[in-house]
């Protein structure tokens, strides 16, 4: 609805309600134009879905009011309320009271289906009443806020397109099997990524340099406890009726083999037919309490609960790792005994290298050596 003032407004509050919110706008000097009442609508903390837009055409501008959700319930009402000494017979204009009607407004002497309107407002017009959509569900009549209608049959939305008045729609209920189908591939692809990554881990690959040929997890046993026990669930089968161990169930059922390489291939015709003809199967391989993704949660979590498998490994590596550190420290430790201890015995050998090479001299400059007779040789006779 829209209503168009040419001047300021004045001072007091705004109060807008739409079904059974509201929110409460105080309009002073700093918003009392129409711009400003726009702005503090739209920016009000607690707004009930109304947008305000100012539209200026030949005649003025205009103050544009929309609610975000539809409805009769939904209808917008302003309530005003002055304050100050000014002048806020501007402001009051703004008052809207929202109703609903059956009177056809073509012809009062008929009626229709409720409407919303803002009775003789001077001030506003309304652009848009709002409506329900009203329908026949096997001869009950349905009304709904919107064209997307939840309550008429349990777990069933009806989208309403365009107005089809007298004409009789057929409803076709199917399973949707696309949900199902994108959830079962992700599982798969999930388990894939699990053993490629296993595969990667414990891996040996002399192609590569030495050093890089082995992966991280080469021959380590908890890898393998680890994939063989995925595996055993993976590969088992599962109950397809309540109590029953007779009528069993795997992936191979639906269309879902294990490879020679250890991971899953699907193949989406007979997975497609299994969701299609075979729900109760497909059911009973994924239902959260006895299907295989919870035999899979409890396998995991034997091996990641505290004191499992992995926390008991990690602190076993934790310990080695301390320990590493302590011979490590320990290591430095000696060799920098080490170090001063020879630094110090080569000193020492030094300074006796020091003095053998002064005795060498002494002596060769006393009796002579293979070039000189000596001080002594030259004094014979």
């Amino acid at each position: 609805m829209k209503t168009s003032l040419k001047y300021l407004v004045g001072a007091g509050t705004l109060k807008l309600s739409v079904g059974g919110s509201d929110v409460s706008i105080k309009i002073d000097s700093s918003n009392n134009t129409l711009s400003g009442i726009a702005a503090a609508i739209n920016s009000a903390s607690g707004n009930p879905g109304v947008s305000a837009t100012v539209i200026t055409g030949t005649d003025g501008a205009h103050l544009v009011l929309h609610s975000s959700t539809t409805g009769v319930a939904n209808s917008i009402s302003v309530e005003v309320t002055p304050s100050g000494t000014g002048n806020n017979t501007g402001l009051s204009k703004l008052n809207a009271s929202s109703s609903t009607s059956t009177v056809d407004p073509s012809d009062p002497a008929k009626t229709v289906a409720p409407y919303t309107t803002i009775g003789t407002s001077a001030n506003w017009k309304q652009t848009a009443a709002g409506k329900d959509a009203l329908l026949t569900v096997a001869g009950t009549e349905v009304s709904s806020p919107s064209n997307s209608v939840t309550s008429a049959i349990a777990g069933l939305s009806i989208n309403l397109t365009s107005e089809s008045v007298g004409t009789t729609q057929t409803l076709t209920v199917a399973a949707d099997t696309s949900t199902q189908t994108t959830s079962i591939k992700a599982f798969v692809t999930a388990y894939n990524n699990f053993v490629n990554m296993a595969v990667s881990l414990t891996s040996f690959d002399k192609s590569q340099p030495k050093g890089s040929q082995g992966g991280p997890l080469l021959g380590d046993s908890m890898m393998n406890t680890v994939r063989n026990a995925l595996a055993t669930v993976i590969s088992k089968g599962v109950p397809t009726a309540s109590g029953s161990t007779k009528a069993m169930a795997n992936l191979g059922t639906i269309g879902i083999t294990l490879q020679q390489d250890g991971t899953l291939k699907i193949d989406d015709t007979a997975l497609n037919s299994a969701l299609t003809n075979k729900p109760g199967t497909v059911n009973a391989l994924f239902n959260p309490t006895s299907g295989l993704g919870a035999e899979m949660n409890k396998t995991l979590t034997t091996f990641l609960k505290k004191d499992g498998l992995l926390d008991t490994r990690t602190m076993s590596l934790n310990k080695d790792l301390d320990n590493i550190k302590v011979q490590g420290t320990k290591l430095d430790a000696f060799a920098t005994q080490l170090t001063n201890s020879y630094n110090a015995q080569f000193a020492a050998l030094n300074t006796l290298m020091a003095h053998m090479a002064s005795n060498t001299s002494y002596l060769t400059a006393l009796f002579g050596g293979a070039n000189s007779a000596g001080a002594l040789a030259g004094n014979k006779g």
